[in-house]
C-alpha cells in the first residue's frame, strides 16, 4: 500500500499555520525572557549587595555607625566624597569586579542617562562599578538638604542597578531599578507600609518609579508579574 504524499498546497498552507503561531507567540516568549532575565539579575545582585554589607559591617560595624555625616561634609569641599566612601565600605566586599570609576554617567558612557531628572545629576560625579556578568551598580547619597549643619542631613544611599550594562532603554523601571540603605533604619531595602496597589501606583509614576519598581518586584517574590506597569528590557 503507498503512502499518500502531501501535495505543495498543503506544505504550504502547513508552512504558513505554523508561521503565524510562531508570530503570535514569539515575542510572547521574547518577553517573558526577557522578564526572567532582570527577574534573575535584581535577585542576584540583590544578594551581591546584601553579603557585601554583612562583610562591610562585621568590620566596621552597624550601617547606622558608619561615617554619614562626615561623608556629607566633605561632599561641601570634597567631590570625591563618595569614591572615599565607596573605597571604605563596599569596594572591598565585593568577591570580583570587572571594573570600577569615579566620574559622571555622561563619562562613563551614558548617552542620556535617565536615573536623575536634573541636569546636574548627570554632569555630578559617581562611584561606578561594573559587576563580574556585568550589571552596572552606580552609588549617590540621598541627601535631605545639603546644609552642613543640618543634624541629619543623609537619608542613606540609593544604589542604582543597571541590569543589562550600558544596553539601552537605561530605563528606570525598565532595566534600571533603585536599591536604598537606611541610615536611620540601618535596613537594606527598608519595609514601608505600601499596599501592593500603592506600589503598582508608585512604580507607574515617574517620581517614584526606580525604588517603587524594586519594591514592587521585590513584594512579589522576585517576579516581574503581568499587571507590572513597565516594560522590561
Amino acid at each position: 500500500m503507498k503512502s499518500k504524499a502531501f501535495t505543495m498546497a498543503e506544505v504550504l498552507i502547513t508552512i504558513g499555520i505554523i508561521g503565524i503561531v510562531a508570530a503570535m507567540t514569539l515575542p510572547q516568549l521574547v518577553m517573558k525572557y526577557k522578564k526572567i532575565v532582570v527577574e534573575n539579575r535584581l535577585k542576584k545582585v540583590y544578594s551581591t549587595l546584601s553579603q557585601a554589607l554583612n562583610r562591610s559591617q562585621a568590620e566596621h560595624g552597624d550601617i547606622e555607625q558608619w561615617e554619614w555625616e562626615q561623608v556629607h561634609g566633605k561632599y561641601m569641599v570634597e567631590t570625591q566624597a563618595m569614591k572615599v566612601f565607596a573605597s571604605k565600605y563596599f569596594i572591598p566586599y565585593f568577591a570580583k569586579l570587572r571594573k570600577e570609576e569615579y566620574t559622571t554617567l555622561t563619562d562613563f558612557g551614558y548617552a542620556d542617562p535617565t536615573f536623575g531628572t536634573n541636569s546636574s545629576y548627570k554632569s555630578s560625579k559617581h562611584q561606578v562599578l561594573v559587576l563580574a556578568d556585568g550589571t552596572i551598580l552606580i552609588f549617590d547619597l540621598d541627601v535631605a538638604d545639603r546644609i552642613e549643619n543640618n543634624p541629619n542631613p543623609v537619608n542613606g544611599l540609593n544604589i542604582y542597578v543597571d541590569t543589562n550594562g550600558m544596553n539601552t532603554p537605561n530605563v528606570m523601571g525598565s532595566d534600571v531599578f533603585t536599591f536604598h540603605i537606611s541610615t536611620e533604619t540601618g535596613k537594606f531595602m527598608p519595609d514601608e507600609n505600601y499596599s501592593r496597589d500603592e506600589l503598582i501606583e508608585k512604580c507607574r509614576s515617574y517620581e517614584d518609579r526606580g525604588y517603587s519598581c524594586t519594591k514592587l518586584i521585590l513584594y512579589d517574590g522576585w517576579k516581574i508579574k503581568a499587571d507590572y506597569p513597565i516594560k522590561t528590557q
